[in-house]
């Protein structure tokens, strides 16, 4: 139930309006009919008896465009739970069968800790040893400095491998209607004179009791017997890759990103329930997050490069808590820490975790003082909807922030009165949410999101209960008003779930401000948003494909010497929209243009989604002359975009003199062997 009179803290100690919410009892009820049409939403996309027999496959069901098939059936699956559908509904039940056929050979770090946060939630006995083979697999996709990249490769399976394990380990669940008066019973099996005597019953040859030989003592770890040497691989710090593989040439990467990381972090939150030893892992990360923690008190997408953002300061806050959690928290099997451990840092004096929870408390401040009009002209004062409002990966994190602290405000904001009353608003006609402002957005990770926000979904109770008392709302670091959203998530700061943070995403019109907040004083131009860049960049890009062969070649001129991110972002998006000759022209532009960039963010480009962007930053690493990037091109040599791993080879030939491969045409062991050549010259350099 929402308080009658809602007051910005934020707002009155910048001079701003308060912010006024009043009273209306149908609130809750508004609420559990947006859960309601949400969760409705999501069955239909999943109910298997709709979709014709054509499209009557899992599979087919798994192959939808978007973000990560398998894990976009995880989250809806885990909203359709939280929302209060039954684990035997036929759609959660597709979700289930699909995810467990295809577990197995899942290797991305997003879709298995997806998968494991799900069958952990659906609680049903028999996945526990796929859930601790998806906990290992994630495990052995620890970077060096305890974060995750995009893949958990350093567990792989061969074909045979993966049918013989499937069949010990998958065990699908059917809908099944209860036996009648007329259902077969089954076989009453005899007695076989040649096996399981009982020592008390004489032998009939002798009549003497057989002594029973006794059974060697079952290991006390709770993993599955057929799993123990897969542990015993990952411990070792290698995986079962096949010979020649590249994780067995290159190790483990150096570093990740906090997107991937944060999913991780929470799959091996659940996957430490299961039996499986994730200690270690947590030390690390906890370790890395201590280690790069930006000035402001956030955390940014990839380590020390670039500002903190919202989504990945949450993604921070949250690897603390579980560092923490994993050396106190109980647990209900063996592994990962317990009860006994040494617990770590006092969380009510912990700097670290203040300072992020301040840092997350400025961005919330800034957003919850903009009030608006609710949509329709019904006259009552609302939040507004804005940047980061509408960034529903952002909302997920913060809901998981604000559970497992079991903190009702932050930055002296009510969490989730400000983000239940947008997402209210926001609901579309058909129950679901649409336009979220972060990489990869559809519309029903979108409504996932939503769903799991307003559940108030808390996939670590466990640990909640460690860490309740302990730690209190610090409040904000400095004096902030709705005015300062902008400056804080920055010029196209993009809190989502990937990318850099140089390229906003695209978001839904926003209401505009009040007038009355509007400060009386001349104040600098704010940075573009992500909306006005888009824009910009949208207008560049149909320019220049519109244009005839000479406009082209001044245009490109332009957009290479030009200042301002949409440049870079134009002629990337121009690469894949021409062919032939132009498009040649384009990458050199944008190869050229990146030339200009400090080793940091070529760096950060040499790992973005846009495979132009990749191409072209491998480009101009072997341009500039730089060896430090190095290890980054030897790492792009496994891009799935032969374009990409062409560059790569071409940066490195320019920085070595030599050429070590792999051609164009080259397989898999090929490639392999040309990573190790790299790999020793790199070692030689030194």
């Amino acid at each position: 139930m929402f308080p009658r009179v809602l007051l910005s803290v934020a707002a009155l100690s910048c001079g701003l309006q308060p912010v006024f919410a009043q009273a209306n009892p149908k609130d809750k009820d508004r609420l559990t009919v947006a859960i309601e049409k949400g969760r409705a939403h999501l069955q239909k996309l999943y109910d298997p008896r709709g979709r014709g027999p054509q499209r009557n496959e899992m599979e087919d069901l798994m192959a939808f465009a978007g973000f990560h098939g398998n894990g976009q059936a995880s989250l809806s699956g885990m909203a359709m739970l939280e929302s209060g559908v039954p684990a035997n509904d036929p759609s959660v039940t597709a979700i289930a069968n699909g995810l467990r056929r295809n577990a197995l050979g899942i290797t991305n770090t997003y879709e298995v800790s997806l998968i494991i946060m799900f069958l952990d939630r659906l609680d049903v006995k028999t996945d526990e040893p796929l859930i601790q083979f998806m906990t290992l697999r994630l495990l052995s996709g620890q970077c060096a400095d305890g974060s995750w990249s995009y893949d958990c490769g350093g567990l792989m399976l061969d074909p045979v491998e993966m049918r013989q394990l499937g069949s010990v380990l998958v065990k699908e669940t059917k809908l099944v209607s209860v036996p009648g008066k007329d259902a077969p019973k089954p076989p009453v099996k005899a007695p076989r004179d040649d096996i399981g005597f009982d020592p008390k019953i004489p032998n009939p040859k002798d009549g003497k009791p057989v002594p029973k030989t006794p059974k060697p003592a079952e290991p006390t770890d709770g993993l599955h017997p057929a799993l123990r040497r897969y542990a015993k691989l990952v411990n070792e710090g290698r995986g079962n890759q096949q010979p020649g593989g590249l994780n067995n040439i290159m190790g483990r990467p150096a570093s990740g990103d906090h997107s991937n990381t944060q999913f991780a972090t929470v799959g091996m939150w659940c996957g430490r329930r299961h039996g499986v030893d994730t200690a270690n892992a947590f030390k690390l990360l906890e370790k890395h997050y201590r280690e790069c923690q930006a000035a402001d008190g956030g955390w940014s997408y990839t380590g020390a490069f670039g500002g903190s953002t919202p989504a990945m300061t949450c993604a921070g806050l949250m690897g603390l808590a579980m560092g923490f959690g994993s050396k106190t928290a109980k647990l209900a099997t063996p592994g990962g820490g317990g009860a006994g451990d040494k617990p770590g840092a006092d969380p009510a004096n912990d700097k670290i975790m203040e300072a992020g929870l301040k840092c997350l408390g400025n961005y919330l401040s800034a957003a919850a003082a903009q009030p608006g009009d609710m949509p329709g002209g019904r006259g009552r004062r609302r939040f507004q909807m804005n940047e980061l409002s509408q960034n529903y990966y952002f909302m997920w994190a913060l809901e998981r922030v604000g559970m497992i602290y079991s903190l009702q405000t932050i930055g002296k904001v009510d969490w989730y009165e400000w983000g239940s009353e947008i997402l209210a608003d926001a609901q579309q006609a058909d129950g679901s949410w649409t336009g979220g402002n972060y990489h990869g957005a559809t519309p029903e990770l979108d409504t996932a999101f939503a769903l799991l926000f307003l559940n108030r979904a808390n996939l670590a109770q466990d640990l909640s209960s460690s860490l309740k008392g302990k730690v209190r709302d610090p409040g904000t670091s400095r004096l902030v008003g709705g005015g300062d959203l902008a400056k804080l998530l920055g010029p196209g700061a993009n809190s989502g779930s990937s990318g850099t943070t140089k390229k906003p995403n695209p978001s839904p019109a926003t209401p505009p401000e009040n007038p009355k907040n509007e400060s009386k004083t001349p104040t600098p131009p704010m940075p573009p948003t992500a909306n006005e860049f888009e824009g910009k960049v949208r207008t560049l890009v149909r320019a220049l494909v519109d244009a005839d062969a000479t406009e082209q070649g001044k245009l490109l001129e332009t957009y290479r010497d030009a200042k301002g991110g949409e440049y870079t972002e134009a002629l990337a998006q121009i690469a894949t929209r021409l062919s032939g000759d132009p498009q040649a022209k384009t990458r050199t532009a944008l190869a050229s243009r990146l030339t200009r960039m400090k080793a940091t963010t070529l760096n950060e480009l040499l790992r973005d989604r846009d495979q132009e962007l990749r191409r072209a930053a491998a480009v101009a690493c072997g341009a500039k002359g730089d060896k430090t990037h190095s290890p980054e091109l030897i790492r792009l040599l496994a891009d799935t975009d032969i374009g990409v791993i062409q560059a790569a080879r071409g940066g490195l030939k320019q920085l070595s003199g030599q050429d070590f491969g792999p051609e164009v045409n080259a397989g898999p062991a090929d490639k392999s062997r040309a990573v190790l050549a790299w790999r020793k010259w790199w070692d030689s350099q030194k």
